[in-house]
């Protein structure tokens, strides 16, 4: 791998880059058959290591990942024509909180995931918002599908935002490494193009599902179910809340696997694996016991562990440490 050279399109290794697309594949090689890793969103910004070809090889500033006991920024490769080398620092203040088009003048509409960060124009029209697209497009989002990223909340809030943004990911499909709202559900309402060129596949995995639903409510985790448990507050059993986390691990002594995302009483919603689209379930269904049961006599139905963790409970509130709660 050549380091990035001086040239306009190839920053130095070091410089920051932007992506210009609405969703873009991070790999873990210079090649579109490589393993998916996650995907960034238009306006994420990246930092340049090198270049081979048609590739940069960077690390997502805004996708955490724990690596020999440090957290550093998510390595992997994009292609060229999704990201382009930072021009000034754009102020960010709007989040899209659900999948959602964008109209412009004289063009289709286009396709912005939940999770993307926009600069606001301060404009509004009628139901909509103004945002500036790179370049200096302006283009209208519907403004129920927006929200300006310094607007405040208590606990109960975030978590009510939080819920509100998984929700809207029912019926999306399971995606290895997908961390997007999916694209075709817009197909019928308007002709849908993306900023940057051609989509990739959309959709999203369990831990994409929870990195874009907290992100959306203006709460930054890590992008891998394991990394985001290790980041988490663990939680004793009868303390979980809407919008706090169940992890799954095979069995005791065993890596995190999976990550699902409480609503309360008997429900959550999950990115369960390949073939099935995000759904609500109950813990009767997924464990064989109500959640009740299993607080009482602890998990019979299920062979692996469970832990239940939050980053919404404030830290004084649990004295007890860490639990796994499964079979020994």
């Amino acid at each position: 791998m050549e380091g990035c050279s001086e040239k306009k399109q190839n920053p130095p290794e070091g410089r920051f880059l932007s992506i210009v697309a609405s969703v873009a594949d991070l790999f873990a090689e210079p090649s579109i058959t490589a393993e998916r890793l996650t995907q960034v969103l238009l306006n994420e910004r990246l930092r340049c290591l090198g270049s081979e070809n048609d590739w940069y090889a960077v690390e997502a500033l805004e996708q955490q990942k724990l690596s020999d006991g440090r957290w550093k920024d998510y390595p992997g490769w994009v292609r060229k024509d999704r990201a382009a080398p930072s021009e000034g620092s754009p102020v960010l203040d709007g989040i899209v909180v659900r999948g959602t088009l964008a109209t412009a003048p004289s063009a289709s509409a286009l396709y912005l995931s939940a999770g993307t960060r926009v600069e606001l124009t301060r404009e509004h029209r009628e139901h909509a918002a103004g945002i500036r697209l790179p370049g200096g497009t302006v283009a209208w989002v519907p403004a129920t599908d927006i929200r300006r990223t310094d607007t405040g909340g208590g606990e109960e809030i975030m978590r009510q935002r939080i819920i509100e943004t998984a929700t809207s990911f029912l019926g999306t499909p399971y995606l290895w490494g997908g961390r997007s709202t999916f694209s075709r559900s817009f197909g019928r309402r308007l002709p849908v193009s993306a900023v940057g060129g051609t989509l990739p596949e959309t959709g999203v995995d369990c831990s994409g599902l929870v990195n874009l639903s907290y992100r959306s409510a203006g709460i930054d985790v890590p992008r891998d179910a394991r990394d985001q448990h290790a980041a988490a507050k663990p939680l004793s059993p009868g303390r979980l809340q809407p919008a706090d986390l169940i992890f799954l691990a095979p069995g005791e002594d065993q890596g995190i696997d999976h990550v699902i995302l409480y609503l309360g009483g008997e429900r959550f919603i999950e990115a369960a694996e390949t073939g099935r689209p995000v759904e609500m379930g109950t813990f009767r269904n997924r464990f064989g016991q109500s959640y009740n049961e299993m607080l009482r006599a602890g998990p019979s139905g299920w062979s692996g562990c469970i832990h239940f963790a939050s980053y919404l409970e404030k830290r004084q509130k649990e004295k007890t440490g860490p639990v796994t709660y499964g079979r020994r």
